[in-house]
């Protein structure tokens, strides 16, 4: 079972036992509640009549309590790089869902996946083959196929028969510095024992280029640590939350949530 939004730092895996520690009492205030892993585990246990959550950053408690109304039930929508940073600074649901990593920062999906990608999304929720075709995939063989997450099923099948996507990955992200990161570590890894019986290993002769591009990776995730950081502390001081009753239906992993969350 997952609790909660897709968030890091998530007390996804915990939220069981955190909320199994916790007394029985009338109210839950669930402070710091970034992606409300703990108030959606205490919220299933029905262990409270009243859930308060608050986090500094209104988006992830927003989205929660929208999608727990059922406000994404029927989302269908395909969000575009320019989409998601038109809107992700006031869209709950644009800035986590369609996030790389759910960081709410940057867009989902590469500049060189971005329209395969999106011709998978018309051929899974709008029945729209024809970019699909354009870019030499046909994936009208899913049309007799009604179920949303069947359908995706049976579209990740159908890519996992090309050998470019072993690299690209049909799960989307940072294609080109997935692969790089991949290439060091295997060069980092790549040393052997001399055959002459010395303790000291000899290693191979490494790659300067994936070298040098794993240190401009360090040097960028930094930098994006230093803005996220930056950004955090220009937040209005008036912290997101909200309260709910337990007697909300519970509907938050929706097809479209539950799709973004795999993809």
């Amino acid at each position: 079972m997952k609790y909660g939004l897709p968030y890091k730092g998530s007390k996804n895996k915990l939220a069981e036992r955190i909320v199994s520690l916790l007394p029985k009492r009338t109210h839950l205030i669930d402070l710091f509640c970034g992606g409300c892993a703990v108030s959606h585990a205490a919220l299933l246990r029905n262990k409270y009549e009243h859930i308060h959550i608050n986090d500094i950053n209104w988006i992830c408690p927003t989205l929660f309590i929208d999608a727990l109304n059922g406000k994404y039930q029927n989302e269908t929508r395909w969000i575009s790089r320019e989409d998601f940073f038109r809107l992700k600074d006031t869209d709950p649901y644009v800035a986590v869902v369609w996030s790389f990593g759910n960081n709410l920062r940057d867009y989902l999906y590469s500049k060189e996946i971005e329209p395969l990608k999106k011709a998978i999304h018309y051929a899974i929720f709008f029945r729209d083959y024809t970019l699909g075709k354009e870019l030499g995939y046909d994936l009208s063989f899913i049309e007799p196929i009604s179920d949303i997450q069947r359908r995706y099923a049976a579209v990740k099948r159908y890519f996992s028969q090309f050998g470019h996507f072993q690299q690209q990955s049909f799960e989307g992200g940072r294609i080109a510095e997935i692969a790089e990161h991949r290439n060091l570590r295997q060069n980092q890894s790549d040393w052997r024992m001399p055959k002459d019986g010395t303790q000291e290993p000899s290693f191979k002769k490494k790659n300067t280029n994936a070298q040098a591009n794993f240190n401009q990776e360090k040097a960028a995730t930094a930098l994006h640590r230093l803005q996220y950081r930056e950004r955090q502390l220009s937040l209005p001081r008036n912290s997101g939350g909200g309260d709910f009753q337990t007697s909300h239906q519970v509907c938050l992993i929706m097809p479209r949530l539950k799709f973004q969350m795999i993809a």
